[in-house]
């Protein structure tokens, strides 16, 4: 037998060796590209960015709520968690707070930071468009900030939050004002939300000013439709 036809499937794969350790080695040298940016992360670092309001006065909106131990609360639209881990030492470790999102890689996000953290009272729930998925009287006070010109079907998304909220339960809403910086970005004036709260069964209890261009509501939960001073004399 011919040894040059033997030694040409051995130089083969020598030179086949050779190609591929000048690949790898090409690929070692080659700059490495810097990760990604993932689409949460990027919304995290957008609702916690420094300069919104909500951030840098985060501790008065918190003393806004009004939280007490054992309260059992729900942070509808809860984005990257921010409040919610918030609400979660504020209430206890015996009390409950759902972070609710129509995302769920924010309602995943806020559960991973929540087990870093060691936060074990924090339940995380996907919502709908027009439903909080909570259970009926569940919750003792629901807070929405800058999510509610978000909600495509407000009365509906309204009606849930009232249902899951229990009799006097209370609701804190943060949104922006139709005439500031936002204004493009808004559905309603503040009359005209304040119009819509009536009507699916909350009473404006008060109103704070502590954010330049966005307006703080604290409303109660009454009955749908209910005369104000019905809910005044109880």
């Amino acid at each position: 037998m011919n040894r040059t036809l033997l030694r040409r499937p051995l130089l083969s794969v020598v030179l086949w060796g050779f190609a591929c350790a000048a690949v790898l080695a090409a690929a070692e040298k080659a700059p490495k590209k810097p990760a990604e940016t993932s689409g949460i992360e990027a919304e995290v670092k957008r609702y916690e960015a420094k300069d919104r309001d909500v951030v840098k006065r985060q501790d008065e909106v918190v003393a806004a709520c009004g939280l007490k131990p054992g309260m059992t609360v729900a942070d509808v639209g809860a984005g990257s968690g921010l409040f919610t881990r918030r609400f979660a030492a504020a209430v206890g470790t015996c009390a409950k707070v759902f972070a609710v999102d129509v995302d769920k890689r924010c309602v995943d996000h806020i559960a991973q930071t929540c087990r870093q953290q060691k936060i074990a009272n924090v339940v995380g729930v996907v919502g709908k468009a027009d439903s909080t998925e909570l259970p009926a009287e569940s919750v003792d006070l629901v807070f929405v900030c800058d999510s509610y010109h978000h909600f495509d079907r407000p009365a509906k998304m309204l009606s849930s939050i009232h249902r899951a909220l229990r009799p006097g339960g209370r609701l804190l809403l943060i949104d922006f004002t139709k005439e500031g910086p936002m204004k493009d970005h808004v559905r309603a004036d503040k009359q005209t939300l304040l119009n819509d709260l009536a009507a699916a069964g909350f009473k404006l209890v008060d109103a704070l000013d502590f954010l330049p261009d966005q307006y703080v509501l604290r409303l109660v939960r009454t009955n749908p439709n209910e005369p104000p001073h019905a809910a005044e004399h109880r």
